[in-house]
């Protein structure tokens, strides 16, 4: 029997792999979105069923991935030298990451995860405001896209804080906050999904 966190796991993955489907056949679906999708298929399933056998953590691998993509993904709405300065220093910041660093939670990861899941979105919030267009906020796939990151690591920020101490003190309390973070995921790609289906 199947327990909260497999039936969980399962509904999430499934939804990953519907985003990644239709990120393939949507017209007006920025091109490229669709290997956003595929990184986080096949890092999930990995860690998920493979790890087991092959004991090697590659988070750390698709956490700098993810950071690094969403800066591309947001490059067409943030122009000029800074935003290539920003791209820059994570890129090497990155890339250093996955060279020196074997801790696939280091906090040196976590926090170019973080800085570009959170800046990223608010900058767009705040460039959305101040400048006025007809279209309306939530017909841009943006703003779900920016929306989902800001739920997504609002509570990845409440996990990851007090991992190491809850993992000797309190592992129950722990699996606990697991379990809601795997909702939490579940709501993050139900976003997305969402964000489909909106324009650019």
């Amino acid at each position: 029997m199947l327990s909260d966190v497999n039936i969980l796991y399962h509904i999430y993955i499934s939804l990953v792999l519907i985003c990644l489907i239709i990120s393939l056949t949507a017209n007006n679906f920025p091109k490229g979105i669709w290997i956003y999708f595929l990184a986080v298929f096949v890092t999930d399933v990995y860690m998920y069923y493979g790890y087991e056998y092959c004991h090697y953590n590659i988070h750390h691998l698709a956490m700098v991935f993810y950071s690094l993509f969403f800066l591309w993904y947001y490059r067409k709405v943030f122009t000029g030298g800074w935003f290539r300065i920003l791209f820059s220093a994570l890129f090497m910041m990155g890339t250093a990451c996955i060279l020196l660093i074997s801790n696939p939670y280091d906090l040196k990861i976590i926090a170019i995860l973080v800085l570009s899941f959170i800046s990223l979105p608010f900058l767009w919030f705040y460039k959305e405001i101040k400048e006025v267009n007809r279209d309306k906020i939530t017909s841009k796939n943006l703003f779900w896209v920016s929306s989902g990151l800001i739920i997504w690591v609002s509570f990845f920020i409440f996990k990851m804080i007090p991992l190491y101490f809850l993992y000797t003190q309190d592992k129950q309390f722990l699996l606990e906050i697991d379990l809601i973070f795997q909702y939490v995921n579940i709501i993050f790609y139900l976003i997305l999904l969402k964000s489909l289906f909106c324009k650019l």
